[in-house]
């Protein structure tokens, strides 16, 4: 059975192909075109359906009200924004905007560039900019799916912004999505993140309530996961096509003497730095906050890797540095201030987001 439907596919696909080479010429019509298209998309085969819609334009032909659906989808379905965006270019030069059926299958494509952009704001520390983004396309009346939810939770895992994820999962629950298990997952990364381990007991007493004991399991499992070990930080910079890998507190590495005596001036340059902000000589106001800050937060793994970076870079250039786990707030706001005192920029890959530090400021805007 399985070989006959091959076989039966390979043929169909080897007639449209034969089709295409034989109708080529000027007569062939809209409907041959069209027909063609619907095959190849239907049958998945997503990239020949483009290439044989810009044949078709390439031909002279002009794409009709039954051409768009099948060229839209395989955008779609390849995760195609570009492509199309130019078709929307298409439907709108040949008045089938308001056609029911490009109207339909345009709402597919448009998911899809809502689905890329929120993903790349989230990763990118810009979680207010995913939630507008989120909160236009839902007044669009553009439906979100697992892949919306999974790009846009992230971005809630802040406390300042656990309002605003509950409401997420209050969608979530609305419309079923919740039952998705990544799903579940990462509203449940969410809360931890927040610090709000009790929401893990909160979701096990309503899945007891449902009498959903697989629910109930799934809560107990990811616990007990939860409880492991705490991963050992580490941060890692490339240079000269080589990996320099740094532990918190490391003195291990062969420039370590040097890399110490620069951190060590670059720290006295941050108070320094935040003392004239206050304008009365003292960091922070006079109460020695920022010492303190500067003081706790010890040696940590991506100071090192930045201030290697440093010692080993032309003026000027972009620094990145990966780190395995998030990074801590006294080591943000260190990160910041050394960007405004070497004049540089620095990019930092945590655990969630990428962090582009620029003259004094983050583009996470402090929500991470």
């Amino acid at each position: 059975m399985i070989k006959r439907s091959i076989v039966s596919t390979t043929t169909r696909i080897r007639c449209c192909f034969s089709l295409q080479r034989r109708n080529s010429s000027s007569s062939s019509s809209s409907s041959s075109w069209n027909s063609r298209l619907r095959l190849l998309a239907k049958e998945g085969h997503f990239l020949e359906s483009l290439h044989l819609y810009r044949t078709m334009l390439l031909s002279g032909h002009s794409p009709d009200r039954f051409t768009f659906p099948f060229a839209i989808k395989s955008c779609a379905a390849l995760s195609l924004p570009l492509s199309g965006a130019q078709i929307h270019c298409h439907v709108i030069k040949t008045g089938c905007l308001f056609d029911p059926f490009a109207q339909t299958s345009l709402i597919s494509i448009l998911l899809v560039c809502y689905n890329a952009l929120i993903s790349g704001f989230t990763l990118n520390s810009r979680p207010l900019e995913a939630l507008a983004l989120f909160r236009r396309m839902r007044r669009t009346g553009i439906p979100f799916t697992v892949v919306t939810m999974l790009s846009l939770i992230p971005s809630c895992a802040l406390p300042m912004l656990l309002g605003s994820g509950m409401s997420l999962h209050a969608y979530n629950i609305k419309f079923g999505t919740d039952v998705d298990a990544s799903v579940e997952n990462c509203l449940l990364t969410m809360y931890a993140k927040c610090g709000s381990v009790g929401y893990y007991v909160l979701m096990s007493n309503i899945y007891v309530e449902a009498g959903n004991l697989d629910g109930v399991a799934r809560i107990q499992g990811m616990v007990r996961e939860r409880r492991l070990k705490k991963e050992p930080g580490c941060s890692y910079v490339e240079h000269k096509e080589r990996i320099h890998l740094f532990l918190a507190g490391d003195r291990l590495h062969p420039q370590a003497k040097d890399i110490y005596r620069m951190l060590d001036g670059l720290e006295d340059s941050v108070k320094a730095l935040n003392a004239l902000k206050d304008g009365n000589g003292d960091t922070n106001n006079g109460s020695g906050e920022g010492d303190d800050i500067v003081m706790a937060m010890g040696v940590h793994s991506e100071k090192l890797a930045i201030v290697f970076g440093l010692l080993n870079t032309k003026a000027g250039e972009e620094i990145v540095v990966i780190k395995n786990l998030r990074v801590c707030g006294d080591c943000h706001w260190f990160i910041k201030s050394i960007t405004k005192i070497v004049n540089r920029a620095i990019i930092v890959r945590d655990a969630t987001h990428f962090h582009h530090f620029e003259d004094g400021v983050c583009s996470c805007n402090d929500y991470w």
